[in-house]
């Protein structure tokens, strides 16, 4: 199997962040998350 790596931009995608990871994390090993200076607690 394959090594996969995905870049995952957000901003502001609080109420998607989660369900995308979960989605993603199927097919992919490593996942980095880059906030680009969310302000609705998309970063934590």
């Amino acid at each position: 199997m394959s090594n996969w790596y995905v870049t995952l931009p957000v901003f502001n995608e609080i109420s998607h962040v989660q369900e995308v990871l979960d989605e993603v994390s199927q097919y992919a090993d490593n996942i980095l998350v880059v906030d680009d200076g969310s302000t609705d607690g998309t970063r934590e």
